[in-house]
């Protein structure tokens, strides 16, 4: 066989990642590769176009909707029980609660009261929305089991359809939160904004 054989050259300046051209060890400098922030959004490459974050406007707004929606809800039955059947006071819905077997209704009838009427003016400014929203929906869950569960599905005959679609709602915006257009946000997001922008700048 010949010998003549010649192996491929590399070009000028090429640098394996070893040496570098010169025969010394590469330092970070030595590498024309972005590192950071700007290899993470791509704006060291021009080929690589960086990726903008998307608004989030029609997720608040429907949370706004949905926080309204629930809200009005509560407070309407938060009325119900105390201005329309106990005439400003708690003893028609401690007697009703007592009368379906709910336990402890004297201290439940208040409590659901306060909750639906406190608690629905919470969820219309967006605060403590996710307080609010767990303990409406474990009065809703309740409500199910102990009041309308035996009466099947529809709210025609009593049933928990009704409840169960409220207390959805509310389990789902404690899971979400109350959104930008709240009082969470603005009295509790600058911490998290902060918390977040120091993390960016650590690296994480």
């Amino acid at each position: 066989m010949s010998s003549s054989y010649t192996p491929p050259t590399r070009p000028t300046g090429y640098a394996t990642g070893t040496t570098a051209t010169d025969g010394s060890r590469p330092t970070a400098t030595d590498d024309p590769r972005p590192t950071g922030p700007e290899a993470r959004d791509g704006l060291g490459d021009p080929a690589v176009k960086p990726v903008r974050p998307r608004g989030h406007v029609r997720d608040d707004l429907g949370l706004l909707v949905l926080r309204l929606g629930l809200a009005a809800v509560m407070i309407a039955h938060g009325y119900q029980k105390f201005f329309l059947q106990g005439g400003g006071s708690f003893a028609a819905t401690q007697s009703g609660f007592a009368q379906l077997g709910v336990p402890y209704a004297q201290v439940a009838g208040v409590l659901i009261i306060v909750l639906e009427l406190v608690g629905g003016l919470a969820m219309v400014v967006g605060l403590f929305t996710v307080v609010v929203g767990i303990a409406y929906a474990a009065a809703m869950a309740l409500a199910v089991y102990l009041v309308h569960l035996p009466h099947g599905f529809f709210v025609a005959d009593n049933g928990y359809e009704f409840a169960a679609l409220t207390g959805v709602v509310a389990l789902v915006l404690a899971v979400t939160g109350a959104g930008k257009i709240s009082l969470d946000r603005a009295l509790f997001g600058a911490k998290r904004r902060r918390r977040a922008r120091e993390a960016r700048e650590a690296g994480l």
